[in-house]
């Protein structure tokens, strides 16, 4: 493998989504027999020690240490972005704002590969500095169709050459499923990434879990503290210590920062029914074989519902919509997910970068 950078710099922020695909890229890589080792560099902005953990043989650059990682970008030769959806506006423009600066620091003749990204519709609003960034690339595989035709449809006269992949996450969950205890202790999980979703979303939501019984599993699928993520919505929603909802919901928060992989998704293989308006959560939860259903807070979440045939709710959200959602929730058979995983590959191997 020649010496490679991976540009994208949001690892070990705690979405575990990330970690999953980042696991699919090298298991596709020692699949195809590569030796990355001390090839393979990447940046973090985030919890170093925690990919230093889980993906020893990366090269890590702490970017809050090195003062001027910006400097290997404009070295290195080679550069790829592993998964995620850099193409998207949906939760705001760090995303652009880093393809912005990164970008402009790649050097004269540098090659530029993105393996399996997504890409959403919500782009549209600033389709002419996307395209501009999609004209530097060189080969782009993407994770869904949706993502191919929306990339494609940002320039007729683009030079990068664009196929159809699968997500990474499709790899690595693939392995996880066969050392993983799915003992259903829950009959229903939830998964709630509310960032995008309104105040009357969010108490549909809750509003509709008090009407169930049993426990509830309240999963982070990002496990960081603060406003925006899962746990300091269940915090919120159990601050009141009289409340039989509060005994009921139960905080399934992995530890990211020293976890397995396996440890990381084993919440999701406890659950019979998971409810899941993350795209990884879906992803696993389809997997681990739970009924699964999604809370659509966003367009790739509708294009993965869709691939999967599995139902999908879209904002505004009201109580007796999603209790007829779930309702509706369904196991996605295994042939099909093992066709997800396939074009993982494939997408792996269309932009070779070894």
């Amino acid at each position: 493998m020649r010496q490679v950078l991976n540009i994208f710099q949001f690892w070990g922020a705690g979405n575990i989504g990330d970690d999953l695909m980042l696991a699919g890229f090298l298991s596709a890589l020692e699949g195809f027999e590569v030796v990355y080792e001390g090839r393979l560099s990447g940046l973090s902005s985030f919890d170093v020690s925690s990919q230093q953990i889980r993906f020893p043989k990366i090269r890590w650059i702490d970017c809050n240490a090195v003062p001027h990682w910006d400097g290997c970008i404009a070295q290195a030769e080679l550069i790829v972005g592993i998964g995620d959806t850099p193409f998207q506006l949906t939760c705001g423009e760090w995303f652009l704002a880093h393809l912005r600066k990164a970008f402009a620091l790649i050097r004269p003749g540098a090659e530029v590969i993105f393996v399996n990204v997504g890409a959403e519709k919500e782009i549209v609003l600033k389709a002419g500095e996307f395209a501009g960034i999609l004209r530097q690339i060189r080969r782009c595989s993407t994770r869904d169709v949706l993502s191919h035709s929306i990339l494609r449809g940002l320039s007729e006269q683009m030079s990068t050459e664009l196929s159809i992949g699968g997500d990474l996450a499709n790899i690595s969950l693939a392995e996880l499923v066969k050392s993983t205890n799915s003992d259903r202790k829950f009959p229903i999980g939830l998964i709630l990434g509310y960032d995008t979703l309104s105040k009357e979303d969010i108490a549909a939501v809750r509003s509709f879990l008090e009407q169930t019984r049993g426990p509830i599993a309240f999963i982070t699928g990002d496990c960081r503290d603060g406003a925006g993520f899962e746990y300091e919505l269940f915090r919120l929603w159990t601050k009141n210590w009289l409340s039989g909802f509060r005994k009921r919901l139960i905080l399934r928060r992995p530890n990211y920062r020293s976890g397995s992989l396996a440890e990381l998704v084993q919440p999701v293989a406890e659950c019979e029914l998971l409810l899941s308006s993350r795209f990884h959560g879906l992803l696993a939860g389809a997997w681990f074989g739970c009924r699964v259903a999604a809370l659509a807070r966003s367009s790739k979440v509708v294009a993965l519902a869709e691939e999967l045939g599995i139902p999908y709710l879209t904002p505004p959200f009201r109580a007796y919509d999603i209790q007829r959602l779930v309702t509706d929730a369904a196991c996605v058979p295994r042939v099909q997910l093992e066709q997800q995983r396939r074009r993982a590959f494939d997408g792996v191997m269309a932009c070779k970068c070894w």
